[in-house]
């Protein structure tokens, strides 16, 4: 069988894939973890899809590659109640502190000292976070090496999404912009 190369669509596709799969799991954790990667779009096309295969007491098989499972009717029942369940509140807030990147995870920790200890912000950062950094007025920062960013503070702009499922919330934050070094 030959493999299909990485193409946007391909990755679509699994991401796609999985998330269905995640959303239905009997783990809670996995859901959980899913429910994290949610955007308001994707929640709103998986509240239809599930109350949609629910109402018609339907089935869902999937087949991806090597990824073959099924969603029987009880798992397609968990997964509508799971996604009916959540709200998701999404803001972008311009924050200070000292920036401290993981480039490999694309992870990223925001301090209010030097030494990375006084923890303000973790997350993920985005990938045209760095490359693409520009300053307020729309003027392109130089690109800069990581030695020139890690460690000192920044204004940076941070995707803050809270999501609420019952009664629990869990916020996240995405390193979206370098605004500009302080």
């Amino acid at each position: 069988m030959q493999r299909l190369v990485d193409t946007p669509l391909k990755d679509a596709v699994d991401q796609a894939t999985e998330l269905l799969s995640h959303i239905a799991s009997t783990e809670e954790e996995v859901f959980e973890s899913a429910s994290d990667e949610l955007d308001d779009r994707t929640l709103i096309t998986m509240q239809r899809l599930f109350k949609l295969l629910d109402e018609s007491r339907a089935t869902l098989r999937v087949v991806d590659g090597e990824k073959d499972f099924l969603l029987d009717s009880r798992a397609v029942s968990r997964a509508r109640q799971r996604v009916e369940a959540i709200q998701i509140e999404e803001r972008d807030d311009t924050v200070e502190g000292f920036l401290f990147l993981l480039p490999e995870t694309r992870r990223f920790d925001l301090t209010n000292d030097a030494e990375g200890i006084q923890l303000l912000y973790r997350g993920m950062v985005d990938r045209g976070a760095l490359p693409a950094a520009q300053a307020e007025e729309g003027v392109a920062l130089p690109l800069l090496p990581l030695s020139a960013i890690v460690g000192r503070r920044w204004r940076v702009t941070l995707h803050r999404k809270d999501v609420s499922q019952r009664g629990r919330v869990r916020t996240s934050y995405t390193l979206v912009r370098l605004v500009e070094p302080l």
